[in-house]
This record gives C-alpha cells, sequence and structure tokens, in this order.
C-alpha cells in the first residue's frame, strides 16, 4: 500500500494485509471499500477493511484454487466466484470434483458500480509500443 500525491507519485510503501495459508489470486472492491481476495491453494476468499482489519472468511468448499470475486446482478449483490482445477492433487480433485467451476451467492453489501473506461485513454493506450 502507498500514499498516493496529487502528481500521481506514490510514498510511504506499507503492507496492507497478509494472507497466511495460499496465495492472493483476483480481486475486487465492494460498495464498502473493502477489499475482497480469491485465495489459491486456500479453498476460501479472505476480505479485508479499508483499514487492513480482517473480515470473516468465505470457504468455497468446492475448490481449492479461488481465482477471483466479481460483483453482478441488477443490484450487484451476486458474488461470482471463479475457481480453477489446474494444480489440484488428484486425490483432492476426487473431493472437489466442483474444481473449476463458477459459484455464486448472495451478499449484504453489493459491489461498486462498474466504471467505463475513457474512450480517449484506451485509444491512447493503443499507441504505446510492448516490447
Amino acid at each position: 500500500m502507498f500514499d498516493l500525491a496529487e502528481d500521481g507519485s506514490l510514498s510511504n510503501r506499507r503492507v496492507f494485509a497478509r494472507i497466511d495459508d495460499g496465495y492472493p489470486d483476483g480481486v475486487v472492491v465492494d460498495s464498502m471499500g473493502n477489499l475482497w481476495v480469491g485465495v489459491w491453494n486456500g479453498g476460501r476468499i479472505v476480505r479485508f477493511q479499508p483499514d487492513g482489519t480482517s473480515l470473516p472468511s468465505i470457504p468455497v468448499p468446492g475448490a481449492l484454487n479461488v481465482t477471483k470475486v466479481a460483483f453482478g446482478g441488477p443490484d450487484l449483490r451476486t458474488a461470482y466466484i471463479t475457481t480453477a482445477r489446474k494444480n489440484t492433487p488428484p486425490d483432492r480433485l476426487a473431493q472437489m470434483p466442483q474444481a473449476g467451476s463458477l459459484f455464486s451467492f448472495q451478499v449484504d453489501v453489493p459491489g461498486q458500480q462498474p466504471v467505463p473506461f475513457p474512450a480517449a485513454e484506451l485509444a491512447a493506450l493503443r499507441d504505446i509500443p510492448l516490447g
């Protein structure tokens, strides 16, 4: 985590939060500013308040590798969770036949309204040399 200056420069680097078991994968922020993190090799979603304080984790019993959380539905109160089968040991796959599936559940705190990426900035990205 960094402080962001008006000129876009970063300073005051510090750890926001730690995940003890597994590896952070896809992240999303809800409308209250809470960070939701899919945990690869952890079978769960961890959540943190804006100050880094942990909220209760949400287990995904059908999969070991949780890859991404996204909010959808008409009121953004449906959490969609993608998972992966990759690197799941065969004995675990026998216990988790839904690994690699898409899961969903209802949430109390909705996600954030999507913000369209400005077309002018997208056009400028096309002019950036890649390599």
